[in-house]
């Protein structure tokens, strides 16, 4: 998707790993100039707020700790609910509180849920 904002601007929208960056270029003189918009930053497990009904939207597939919080039933589209941030997350999961450690919960990104 490309469209003109204004003369000598152009603006991409880039599609990268289910994320979307916005990609603007101007053209200062004969120089162009980049401009790479990563204001998206995604929510994860770890940074999201306590008492928030959330929607797991995708698991880090790298790591084997990660397969085993998917044996554990953490798949993409599961409904949670974060209860407890402290050293470890505590979260209910279909019922089921289950504690987590920090540093796991960077590799679950998840969307809030309205209440």
């Amino acid at each position: 998707m490309v469209f003109e904002a204004y003369p000598g601007a152009r603006a991409d929208v880039l599609r990268l790993n289910r994320r979307y960056f916005l990609r603007t270029s101007l053209t200062v003189g004969k120089a162009p100039v980049t401009l790479m918009n990563t204001s998206t930053s995604k929510l994860t497990l770890a940074t999201a707020s306590c008492g928030d009904r959330l929607r797991v939207r995708h698991i880090c597939p790298d790591c084997p700790q990660c397969l085993r919080l998917r044996e554990m039933g953490f798949q993409d589209r599961t409904v949670v609910k974060k209860v407890a941030d402290g050293t470890a997350i505590i979260c209910v999961m279909m019922g089921t509180r289950i504690a987590l450690g920090r540093e796991l919960c960077e590799h679950i990104e998840v969307e809030r849920l309205a209440a």
